[in-house]
């Protein structure tokens, strides 16, 4: 998930993208603006699979076979 804030004198918003597939993305906002020039930007992502922390130095796995 990514998210990003777009800032002027007027505007403010936020905007949020999520992937649930690993690897590069890219999203192309369009955006009117009433009573203003409209917005256009695209964002480039590369979404990355899930980080696992381990809070245990030792983990005792007894007799798993291996890949399971």
């Amino acid at each position: 998930m990514i998210e990003g804030e777009i800032s002027t004198d007027k505007i403010d918003f936020k905007i949020q993208i999520s992937s649930e597939e690993c690897g590069k993305a890219i999203a192309c906002f369009y955006v009117e603006i009433e009573d203003g020039p409209p917005v256009s930007f695209s964002v480039q992502a590369n979404f990355r699979g899930p980080i696992v922390e381990l809070f245990e130095p030792v983990i005792n796995l007894e007799l798993t076979k291996v890949n399971t």
